[in-house]
């Protein structure tokens, strides 16, 4: 199997990535970096992430495109939760054959999720397992550089906060086994249009994984946040519950923001309560904001500026 660097039109993508600071490409050799900020306060934060849920779509659909794309996004919003602007990716793709397609589309999401939020993929490579099938993995591991006074550790957090919560576009990277099971139970097939949708099952399953740099970078530096939560596995309350200090806790009113469509129908379908499914899914949120409760409605009112959708759903205790 070649290797995806001896494919002239993957390594020019790849190539494109790069930008001023990144040293001489050469994907076979450690890449160097400069920090984006001339600054000796840089403060370096990595998180690392596999495609073991969100693959369970890729399967069914055959969008590679948008696993790769996928991939980037959740550790982008990861890194940026912490305060810090991403900055180099390295991917290893675990292939088996014959996995041509698969490469291809994967490798071309990577690149397209790194261009979009100016991420650098710093090394990427291939590995073929020599069986047969699809059952494909990828491991990603996201580099990001933040200051002392931008890094967001969670120290800044104090009872009175609020929460405020960011609407995401779908189910992102995680949670889809769950609701291909509640699928499949229901009957909906992959062409199918979803009840109460007016979209398919694939097209609502393959809805990209936003992320949230553009709309916070404001909040972000003029120190408007005391945290910032990205909502993945363990749903909505398991992701507050890991990312948030066990010295607080928090309360969540449930019904004040909106579920989106595909999440509704999957509520409806499983006969799940509101703070049940919040359990499993991330119940229509991405991220979520922690913050003073006298800032949340500026914050709101910003990110209403870019036409997408924020609410307080809860607060700190």
């Amino acid at each position: 199997m070649r290797e995806w660097q001896d494919d002239e039109h993957l390594r020019e993508l790849v190539e494109s990535t790069r930008v001023s600071s990144s040293g001489p490409f050469n994907p076979r050799l450690p890449s160097i970096f400069e920090p984006p900020s001339a600054t000796t306060d840089a403060v370096w934060v990595s998180a690392t992430s596999d495609v073991s849920d969100r693959i369970s779509t890729a399967r069914r659909t055959h969008d590679w495109v948008a696993l790769g794309i996928d991939a980037v996004a959740r550790l982008v919003n990861q890194v940026w939760a912490r305060g810090a602007v991403p900055s180099a990716l390295n991917a290893t793709l675990l292939l088996m054959n014959p996995a041509l397609e698969v490469r291809e589309g994967v490798v071309i999401g990577i690149t397209r999720g790194c261009r979009a939020d100016a991420v650098a993929i710093a090394g990427l490579q291939s590995v073929a397992t020599g069986a047969t099938g699809d059952d494909h993995d990828a491991r990603l591991s996201l580099i990001g550089v933040a200051t002392h006074s931008t890094l967001l550790d969670g120290s800044k957090v104090r009872s009175g906060d609020v929460l405020v919560g960011l609407a995401a576009q779908g189910l992102h990277s995680d949670g889809h086994q769950k609701a291909w099971a509640i699928a499949d139970a229901q009957g909906w097939a992959i062409g199918d249009e979803v009840p109460g949708t007016g979209a398919t099952l694939t097209t609502l399953m393959n809805a990209r994984h936003k992320t949230y740099l553009g709309t916070l970078q404001r909040p972000m530096a003029q120190q408007w946040l005391h945290a910032l939560v990205p909502v993945g596995r363990g749903g909505l309350t398991g992701s507050l519950e890991q990312w948030l200090s066990p010295t607080f806790t928090f309360k969540l009113e449930y019904g004040v923001w909106n579920l989106p469509p595909l999440q509704q129908a999957l509520q409806r379908a499983s006969g799940m309560s509101l703070e049940t499914f919040a359990h499993e899914f991330n119940a229509g949120l991405g991220m979520v904001a922690v913050l003073p409760a006298e800032r949340a409605p500026e914050l709101i009112d910003w990110i209403r500026v870019w036409n997408e959708g924020a609410w307080v759903i809860g607060t700190i205790d």
